[in-house]
């Protein structure tokens, strides 16, 4: 008897057989790989999936109002599609084995991944959880010395399959509504739903945005005699100037006089900004390398599965763990390596990014202890994996010491102030592109100057529309939607639950699904991208107008989100979250949705009915035509039944009409055609013509 290690994806699987089944392994070999007193197979992602409503219920196969909500008390699932021959093979190998040992990837949906297959096939033997972070070999075998009852990760699973159970009822419930009242397919997302409403309002505060005058005051002016400098004028109130008038009569008081003031020295330090997560390596390599989200997002998976040069990529943690401080000396030296380049690094330096009390399941991404040819990297993956490298190494680089000089002349209402900062020890940020260091301004000298004001230069500025969004910046403000809740209470829950993260701040989504879901949204034309810009489409504003403003905000999300926080700990069970999200729906179902004309959706008018005498409209699909005087209305059993005019197009002899072919029969003219199939089978060609009681008849 052995015990059986599942991971998430086969590549782990293998690097996992490589380092506790004591034998060598290829990276073709097939699973299972057993050794050493275990057996190793692995999923492929997610093996099940929640049955679609007509695979519970005959009758939720139609889209038709009267089903909804769709909310079974249980959502069973089935095995995903493609996928049956890794179920399979567990399902032989657990009965085999002595116990398991769980190794999905450290987060929510890995934990949930292997937990859903144990309960599909009714595995009830013993199991243990490893958090396997990186491939290295040597840390896989740690990883394996602190294993812990899978039990306790029980409400982590639940957690991630709430949200999974949310997310489908809402889409399934939302979207057919929607559809059935547009009579067009659409598809709404729980998380999709607010990320386009980001988007849209930023362009319409862009669009709305009129430009408003204010005025800036500078004043040159000789220090001491000797030393010509500039100062900016600030009003007390922090307010800009709107009218010329005041700042000119500022200026002309200003003029000709001198001044005494001091200036006054202080240390500024920066530190090393913490290592990334995925959120903040996106937002960089999109504001740095005009990267799309989902590129960034792959190639750290290819840096992480094929070259096992980073850690554990998708996580929302930027700290690490004192055992990594300790393996610094050997990874930083490869790094280095790799990078070719020699930073002088202070290896017993320990910046804040080291914190075990903030690392739970996962850490940052750093880079392992993996020698690498960066020649054969794609460029983006070069770029990510320097960006990684390079924070780390920052980590064990001091802080960024200026020296900042303040000068300031108070006034009666205001003040004139400069401010200067000197370089004294650039630290960390000499890894950074030296092109970026700011120009150093001269400096007055610490101590009591006086100033005359020889010049006073007012200048006319207007303000700025704010700036479209990018993929970094969506990011970001995915990250951090609580800024955009409108509830008080609900933003400071959501950004207490994200207290210490340093790059989550309430936010919607997770890590590894926000970039999907900016992809979904393009590929639904509800945004573009234009010269890396994302900007909302004529289909998305219209689209985003359209939904019930109570799932169109972050605030409902939100609150759904602090109720899966409850499943997680254990206080309410798992169909939590898909009841509130009913609740929500049952609310808005007789309401949303109606006298609604998305752009596309127009009725076409091809003609005039041969029978009434009304528009003909072009039938969805653009492949037939019907009269607008039609009826149609439900009978006893819930069909549809046309009780108004009956003339339409569809098809004749097997043959369907193209939009101008309609329109010429609608005039009385013949149309010639091929294609058309007799009652028995045979293939025939000729000219054909509407009746005038709307019947369609060849010509001989």
């Amino acid at each position: 008897m052995t015990k059986l290690v599942i991971a998430e994806k086969p590549m782990l699987a293998r690097d996992i057989a490589r380092a506790i089944c004591g034998r060598s392994v290829s990276e073709t070999e097939r699973l299972p790989i057993s050794g050493n007193g275990y057996t190793v197979v692995s999923c492929a992602g997610h093996l099940l999936s929640l049955k679609e409503p007509h695979e519970l219920d005959p009758q939720w196969k139609k889209w038709d109002l009267a089903n909804l909500p769709i909310a079974p008390k249980t959502w069973e699932k089935k095995i995903t599609p493609g996928k049956e021959k890794y179920v399979e093979l567990i399902k032989e190998q657990l009965e085999k084995c002595e116990s398991v040992i769980h190794a999905g990837d450290p987060d929510d949906e890995g934990q949930l991944i292997v937990d859903e297959v144990l309960e599909y096939l009714h595995y009830a033997g013993e199991v243990e959880r490893v958090y396997v972070n990186d491939n290295i070999e040597q840390n896989i075998k740690a990883a394996f010395e602190s294993l812990i009852d899978n039990k306790l990760c029980k409400n982590i699973s639940a957690a991630a399959e709430s949200r999974a159970l949310a997310d489908f009822c809402f889409g399934i419930n939302e979207s057919r509504l929607a559809s059935c009242r547009l009579h067009q397919k659409l598809h709404i997302g729980r998380v999709k739903t607010p990320t386009l409403g980001l988007i849209v309002k930023r362009d319409k505060e862009i669009k709305n945005h009129v430009g408003q005058k204010y005025y800036a005051i500078y004043a040159q002016a000789l220090v001491d005699g000797r030393t010509q400098v500039e100062f900016e004028y600030t009003q007390n109130t922090q307010e800009r100037i709107a009218e010329k008038e005041q700042a000119n009569a500022i200026a002309c008081i200003l003029q000709g006089q001198t001044y005494g003031f001091e200036t006054v020295l202080s240390d500024k330090y920066t530190q090393p900004p913490l290592p990334y997560n995925l959120t903040t390596l996106m937002a960089d390599m999109s504001k740095e390398h005009k990267l799309g989200a989902q590129q960034t997002q792959n190639a750290t998976q290819t840096l992480r599965d094929a070259h096992h040069a980073i850690t554990y990529n998708r996580t929302d943690c930027q700290y690490l763990k004192t055992e990594h401080f300790e393996q610094a000396p050997m990874v930083t030296k490869v790094v280095q390596e790799n990078l070719k380049v020699e930073f002088s690094l202070d290896l017993q330096h320990k910046t804040r990014a080291f914190n075990d009390e903030y690392v739970d399941a996962h850490h940052a991404i750093i880079p392992q202890e993996i020698r690498l040819d960066l020649s054969v990297l794609t460029e983006i993956e070069r770029k990510v994996y320097q960006a990684i490298a390079k924070r780390y190494l920052m980590q064990f680089m001091p802080a960024k010491h200026e020296i900042e000089h303040k000068s300031v002349i108070e006034l009666e209402g205001g003040s004139i102030k400069r401010i200067e900062k000197r370089l004294v020890e650039p630290g960390y940020s000499v890894i950074e592109d030296t092109a970026k260091q700011e120009e150093e301004r001269a400096c007055l000298e610490e101590g009591k100057h006086t100033a005359y004001i020889q010049e006073v230069r007012v200048e006319e500025r207007t303000t700025k529309p704010p700036k479209p969004y990018t993929e970094g910046t969506l990011i970001s403000d995915m990250s951090r939607i609580s800024r955009y809740v409108e509830d008080k209470r609900i933003s400071e829950l959501l950004k207490k639950k994200d207290e210490g993260k340093k790059g989550e701040h309430g936010g919607i989504g997770t890590t590894a699904t926000r970039a999907a879901i900016i992809e979904e949204l393009k590929r639904q034309n509800y945004i573009e991208e234009r010269g890396g810009k994302l900007r909302s489409t004529e289909l998305g504003q219209r689209f985003y107008e359209m939904i019930p403003p109570e799932i169109a905000k972050a605030d409902t999300t939100a609150t759904w989100w602090l109720i899966q926080q409850e499943v997680e700990a254990g206080r309410v069970d798992k169909t939590a979250v898909m009841e509130a999200v009913i609740k929500v729906f049952n609310a808005h179902k007789e309401s949303a949705y109606l006298g609604v004309v998305l752009p596309g959706s127009e009725k076409k008018v091809l003609g005039v009915c041969p029978i009434c005498g009304k528009d003909v409209y072009l039938n969805r699909r653009g492949t037939g035509c019907y009269c607008s005087g039609a009826v149609f209305e439900k009978d006893e059993a819930g069909n549809l039944k046309n009780s108004g005019c009956q003339f339409s197009v569809t098809s004749w002899c097997k043959k369907q009409f193209s939009e101008s072919q309609l329109r010429r029969l609608l005039e009385g003219k013949k149309v010639h055609s091929k294609g058309f199939i007799s009652k028995k089978g045979t293939r025939f060609e000729g000219d054909v013509q509407l009746t005038q009681d709307g019947k369609i008849k060849l010509c001989v």
